[in-house]
């Protein structure tokens, strides 16, 4: 884990949140229920051949120890992997992180919150947003 802060290649907006999403999906297709098995497998095929490599590597990379790949920040900061606070600083750039991935600086795993998962354009305040 050579940053453990950010992503190395700088994504737009939207390929941070196309990305953020297949990174969630990957994650809950990795053990799937054995009746949606074959179903499951296509689906991680298509997955993995839409994230970039350097993503990719990364989180099964994280997975391989032993942690989930992507995991949820909690209301009170903590890693939803490792369940270790964050510091403030990381903690705030999650709530602005429209080019970059993060990743926990304690378990490496990606990090996201509950509202990075809202597309792009539903993040823009009220006032901005086009009739």
């Amino acid at each position: 884990m050579a940053n453990p802060i950010a992503a190395t290649t700088p994504l737009s907006a939207n390929d941070n949140h196309d990305n953020l999403l297949r990174l969630v999906q990957l994650q809950e297709l990795t053990h799937p229920p054995p009746q949606k098995r074959s179903r499951a497998t296509r689906q991680l095929q298509l997955l993995r051949s839409a994230i970039p490599p350097a993503l990719l590597r990364h989180f099964d990379d994280v997975v391989r120890h032993g942690r989930p790949g992507i995991a949820m920040v909690s209301q009170s900061g903590a890693c939803g992997s490792c369940h270790l606070s964050l510091p403030s600083g990381v903690a705030a750039r999650l709530s602005t992180a429209n080019e970059q991935l993060l990743q926990c600086p304690h378990c490496g795993c990606y990090m996201y919150s509950a509202a990075m998962l809202l597309a792009p354009e539903e993040k823009r305040p009220m006032a901005s947003r086009s009739p």
